[in-house]
Formats: C-alpha cells, structure tokens, sequence
C-alpha cells in the first residue's frame, strides 16, 4: 500500500488529519480512537471521523 509521510514543520496547517486503519468495523472504533486523542490532550477538537470509503465517495463526487 502506497504510503506518504510529510514532516509538519515543512508545510504547517491549522488542520490536522488522522488515518488509522483497523480490522474491526471502523465506525465503532471511533469512540476509541477519540478516548485515545484526549488521553493525550482532551483539548484537541475532533471533528470529523468517516471511513476510507466515505472519504473517497466525498473526494471523487468533488471532482465531478
């Protein structure tokens, strides 16, 4: 699987995203996942979560 790594500090964003995969259903590993970002700082808003094929549908219909 292609994968690309970008460092932060080379093209800085207010935005920031996430991908994780996992071999359980995506959409009830959310709340698992939002545990875990707050664990570390329960500051960081977090205000999306959609599955890889959300976000492809969403990006290809853009496109259109």
């Amino acid at each position: 699987m292609p994968q690309v790594y970008e460092p932060y500090l080379h093209r800085p964003s207010a935005v920031m995203t996430l991908a994780v995969r996992t071999n359980s259903d995506p959409e009830a590993f959310a709340p698992i996942l939002r545990r875990a970002v707050w664990n570390l700082d329960n500051e960081q808003p977090i205000t999306a979560v959609e599955t890889m094929n959300q976000v492809v549908l969403i990006t290809g219909l853009a496109a259109w």
